[in-house]
């Protein structure tokens, strides 16, 4: 677990520094080409590095907090985040589509596509090696923080390949026929990168905004968690079961009613082994489950307590 959670710190210290050095590098070229797709990229790593400080903050000193004020811990600090990122964002996109609007309305803009070609293509290969270490180390180590993380790094990275590339065709026409079209490359190349990335901080609102409010996963995954559950009950005179379950950040939480069968109480012993079973069953650490049992022999009593 501490060793999943050291590799959780490299692995945003690592996006830290990377997104200090993207932000610098995009502003600094953003200023010597002109550009606005390159201001964009810059802006949208500078919105991503002072993001990741605060994510860091929320691992080391948030979600392992458990005090009488915060007596169930901080995991909503986790999607709370996520929603913030989120936020700034999708406004860093509409500030964008408003800026290369304006820009086509006023004839477009020249910048430097050669010093442009250069920048984009150190920010692309930056970017996507980044997301494919945070990747590799999201596999030993999942966290929601870490998923998205990757996936701001990965948007960055496609959004500098499509500066690259139509910088690449901007320096190849520039002495041709074409030249007189190339004020308005810019704006048009942020207007498309813009539009084709806004459902992404759109979904990860979505997401997070549900775990926010104890929403139950998806159908799919409340059907996996039923058939768990089943699979345990069915060696248990327990004649009903009812069950409700939520996701926030990286830890579930399940609660659990049972109807035990009144001419077959169950022991406390028989309890712990249930709970334990159910663990074992659900595959996920203790430190990031809850699981919450329920079991009377009063059948008011069990519909009372489903119906509240």
């Amino acid at each position: 677990m501490e060793k999943n959670k050291l590799s959780e710190k490299r692995a945003y210290i690592l996006s830290l520094f990377g997104a200090f050095f993207m932000a610098a590098l995009g502003l600094g070229f953003a200023y010597l080409t002109h550009s606005e797709a390159i201001l964009l990229d810059g802006v949208f790593s500078l919105i991503n590095m002072l993001m990741i400080g605060l994510t860091l903050f929320v691992f080391l000193r948030i979600l392992p907090v458990v005090n009488d004020r915060f007596q169930f811990g901080m995991a909503q600090a986790e999607p709370m985040i996520n929603l913030i990122k989120a936020i700034l964002f999708f406004c860093a996109v509409v500030f964008a589509i408003y800026s290369a609007a304006m820009a086509l309305i006023q004839g477009g803009r020249m910048i430097d596509f050669g010093l442009g070609v250069w920048y984009a293509l150190i920010a692309s290969i930056g970017c996507f090696v980044i997301a494919a270490i945070i990747h590799r180390i999201s596999k030993t180590s999942p966290s929601p923080m870490l998923d998205v993380e990757k996936q701001g790094w990965l948007v960055d990275g496609f959004l500098s390949s499509a500066v690259f590339f139509v910088f690449i065709v901007g320096s190849l026409l520039k002495d041709t026929q074409w030249n007189i079209y190339l004020n308005y490359v810019d704006p048009i190349m942020v207007l498309f990168i813009s539009i084709a990335i806004i459902p992404i901080p759109v979904k990860i609102f979505k997401d997070n905004f549900f775990e926010l409010l104890l929403s139950a996963p998806s159908v799919k995954v409340q059907t996996e968690i039923d058939e768990k559950i089943q699979g345990v009950f069915k060696d248990y005179p327990i004649d009903d079961f009812y069950i409700r379950s939520a996701k926030t950040g990286r830890y579930f939480t399940v609660w659990i009613m049972c109807l035990n069968n009144e001419q077959q109480p169950m022991t406390m012993s028989d309890y712990d082994t249930v709970r334990q079973e159910l663990y074992k069953k659900f595959d996920v650490p203790t430190s990031k489950m809850y699981i919450y049992l329920e079991i009377t022999t009063k059948p008011k009593i069990y519909e009372f307590e489903i119906n509240t």
